[in-house]
């Protein structure tokens, strides 16, 4: 690690292809909900931010897409937009791996980051470690990964095993993390961060959770109003499908799917907000969204 990089202050970026649980790594990271989860690839579609801290150090980290999804037209790309901003802008980065399911996806990923590094200090997390029959697993699956960072001409400031579902060793995480950059202030006016977006993913969250097949990969949420009243929000929310014949799926045997996601989505927004919700939701069809600039604009990067 670099004095330079010391001195600068900056973000850390969680790293790595889709699925290995970068989403619930942060999570468990910030000790809350900083950004939704779901046992499918391709949840997480933009950076996300949160700033952490351990025993008075504190950094932001950045939650990033694993790569897009080919067949997703501009989504896809814009997917591998954003986690080449998190790359590039990131003064630290956490790669994350699933232990559980290694594999080339990881190895492309690691020559990617290999190809970007401009002395980034890096830190190897082996996530989902509660997923091994034995622990005794780990050390040779170390070793593998050591080797392979010295053969892509990278070097890890820790290796450190991980599971974000129980627990296990993120405390040491969240302490490298800290002192691989001194925090610099979440930028100013993200989108994401915004009452609007985190009512849309939350929603979202409760859509990839439940439906099955390819139905998620072809819809978003957008906001379509949110009014604030002194002690309740009252929040519009359009899902956009590619098919109209998910749209049945989504709704359900007399509406009764879609009134489950979006009971327990408007439970979590009262969470979030600490305010009664009052939640109204629609679906239509939109066939092209995946590629169209302004919806991709409004549903992923939750801009106005």
């Amino acid at each position: 690690m670099t004095n330079a990089h010391q001195d600068a202050g900056g973000h850390i970026a969680l790293l790595g292809r889709t699925n290995v649980g970068k989403s619930s790594l942060l999570n468990a990271l910030a000790a809350t909900k900083a950004t939704i989860t779901a046992a499918r690839p391709h949840t997480t579609r933009a950076i996300l931010y949160k700033d952490i801290s351990h025993a008075g150090q504190s950094t932001i980290c950045m939650d990033t897409p694993g790569e897009g999804p080919l067949r997703a037209g501009l989504l896809g790309k814009l997917m591998h937009k954003q986690m080449t901003q998190a790359l590039l802008e990131a003064k630290g980065w956490v790669f994350v791996v699933d232990v559980h399911r290694l594999d080339e996806r990881d190895d492309r990923f690691l020559r990617l980051l290999a190809r970007t590094r401009n002395q980034t200090p890096l830190i190897l997390a082996l996530n989902k470690t509660d997923l091994l029959t034995e622990r005794t697993m780990l050390f040779p699956l170390v070793t593998s990964l050591a080797k392979k960072l010295d053969r892509a001409g990278l070097q890890a400031e820790e290796i450190i095993p991980v599971s974000a579902r129980t627990g296990y060793n993120i405390a040491p995480l969240k302490q490298a993390i800290c002192a691989l950059a001194p925090g610099a202030p979440v930028p100013d006016g993200i989108p994401s961060t915004s009452a609007a977006f985190i009512a849309s993913e939350l929603l979202r969250e409760q859509l990839f959770r439940k439906l099955d097949k390819e139905v998620p990969f072809g819809l978003c949420v957008l906001c379509e109003y949110l009014h604030h009243k002194p002690t309740t929000l009252f929040i519009g929310l359009a899902i956009l499908v590619t098919k109209e014949n998910h749209k049945p799926i989504i709704l359900g045997q007399k509406g009764e799917r879609i009134k489950g996601m979006a009971s327990t989505a408007r439970r979590a927004m009262e969470r979030a907000f600490n305010k009664k919700v009052m939640l109204e939701v629609r679906v239509r069809t939109e066939r092209n969204w995946r590629n169209d600039t302004t919806l991709l604009s409004r549903a992923v990067l939750g801009r106005a």
